[in-house]
């Protein structure tokens, strides 16, 4: 029963034809189930982004998997989780017996910021956030599989609709999202029509269709952080194509969207992550000499000709400038919110403080209202060092070491750009709060593989989804 169960889950489709591709369009029917619900979803993300259930996608597509597997086969099965799956889990669970402690104020220890609202929502929060854990465990049981062709040919049906909206927003109708527009989520529950950008006491940002907040794009995302990330994953996909033209034009186009989003902290990150897999194939095709020849030659050219010496300093003084002028206030501020963080974490070093601290110090000439708080804008330094202390790090620390291994373990067929996506995530989350869905593409790192040989020699096989 377990071998039919394994067989017809995984089994590619019945068709004689193995091209994925026909001239630009992709050929539904030479893909995997799994590869039909994932390209799906990505090509019809705004419109669930409309509808406003992005935030709950993860739980959806958890739902229809487990309720495809009972309607089929009567049961739902589970392998023993891995490490990673146990530390995950071991995480969430910490992070969800904190908030009911901090809703009913149960911690004697923990002083609460004095503007820190108590809100029941948060304990639902909590609670449908399992969806990511027990999504991955999901993944990692049934070996779930994909190929990278039909999923960077689904982001760039997205990267095409965001290039198309850029153009509509800044040239056809600049206006047309101005105020933003409510999701259908929204209406239905007659949210307030009118968007109150940085009020407490107005509905949240997720209840609105924003394209575009304090001059950076977040297109259909939630959080212009999230957007820059997917990106930012494309990006490197789209390194690994073999098609040289989609690959540039698709790189290219992920570069100057990730730019009007504004998000500095994904290209800090996304900068050596390309650097290291230029580095990889030039190793790889033994172009590598090419690569110091040509490092040796710009040194020279930098250090020994005065001329194209002050146009490089002049290029990057006006560039740090202009992203000072974009943001005036911001860097000195993180670097306020950091120090003072920092400053706090050994006063309450194993549990944490749970939730974020006061606004920051950062002086008259930054903000005029409530400026960033402490404990926020980092990752490792606010939310799991700070909230959730040394044992809340040491869970997920233990989640995402091991979450590398087993990648390197089950390697095959993965590319490259998968690795680099785990390490671009790790720089982000040194200088940014990664959101729920962010980890989006780590799920989806987690399941591109190729298979092994002819794909037509693969058919029914059970190691392959």
């Amino acid at each position: 029963m377990t071998q039919k169960l394994l067989y017809s889950k995984i089994s590619l489709p019945k068709t004689k034809d193995a091209q994925l591709f026909s001239g630009i369009w992709l050929r539904w029917k030479a893909l995997t189930k799994a590869e039909q619900l994932i390209c799906a979803n990505i090509v019809f993300f705004p419109l669930w982004w409309t509808a406003g259930i992005i935030s709950h996608m993860l739980l959806i597509l958890l739902l229809i998997g487990l309720f495809q597997e009972w309607q089929q086969y009567g049961k739902i099965k589970f392998k023993q989780p891995s490490l990673f799956v146990i530390a995950l889990f071991a995480y969430y669970l910490y992070g969800y017996l904190d908030t009911w402690l901090v809703y009913f104020d149960l911690y004697p220890s923990i002083d609460l910021p004095t503007d820190w609202a108590r809100n029941p929502n948060n304990l639902v929060k909590a609670t449908l956030q399992f969806a990511l854990p027990c999504l991955v465990w999901y993944l990692q049981s049934h070996n779930i599989k994909v190929r990278k062709e039909p999923l960077i040919w689904a982001c760039s049906v997205s990267v095409i609709m965001m290039l198309l909206l850029w153009l509509v927003v800044e040239f056809v109708n600049p206006t047309a999202f101005n105020p933003p527009p409510r999701t259908l989520y929204a209406i239905l529950t007659k949210k307030n029509p009118v968007y109150e950008y940085g009020s407490a006491m107005g509905d949240g940002a997720g209840n609105y269709l924003l394209i575009k907040e304090e001059g950076r794009y977040r297109f259909f995302f939630d959080h212009y952080q999230t957007c820059a990330v997917f990106l930012g994953f494309v990006g490197l996909l789209a390194l690994d194509l073999k098609n040289r033209l989609w690959s540039i034009l698709l790189f290219i186009a992920c570069c100057f969207l990730m730019g009007v989003t504004g998000a500095r902290a994904v290209w800090i990150a996304f900068t050596p992550a390309v650097f290291v897999h230029l580095l990889s194939n030039s190793f790889k095709t033994k172009g590598i000499w090419f690569l110091f020849a040509a490092f040796a030659l710009c040194s020279f050219l930098l250090l020994s000709v005065p001329s194209i010496t002050n146009l490089a300093v002049d290029t990057i003084r006006g560039t740090e400038q202009s992203i000072a002028k974009a943001r005036p206030g911001s860097t000195e501020a993180r670097s306020k919110v950091y120090q003072e963080t920092l400053n706090k974490i050994p006063e309450k070093p194993l549990f944490g403080y749970k939730v974020e601290g006061e606004a920051a110090r950062q002086g008259p000439n930054l903000y005029t209202d409530g400026g960033p708080a402490i404990g926020s804008h980092s990752f490792i330094l606010g939310t799991l060092l700070y909230q959730k202390g040394i044992l809340g790090a040491t869970l997920f620390g233990t989640f995402w070491i091991s979450l590398f291994f087993w990648m390197y373990e089950t390697r095959r067929g993965r590319p490259l750009s998968c690795f680099l996506v785990l390490i671009m995530l790790t720089i982000t989350s040194s200088v940014s709060i990664i959101h729920l869905t962010m980890t989006t593409s780590v799920l989806l790192c987690m399941i591109i593989r190729q298979p092994s040989g002819n794909f037509s020699s693969l058919k029914g096989k059970p190691h392959y989804a």
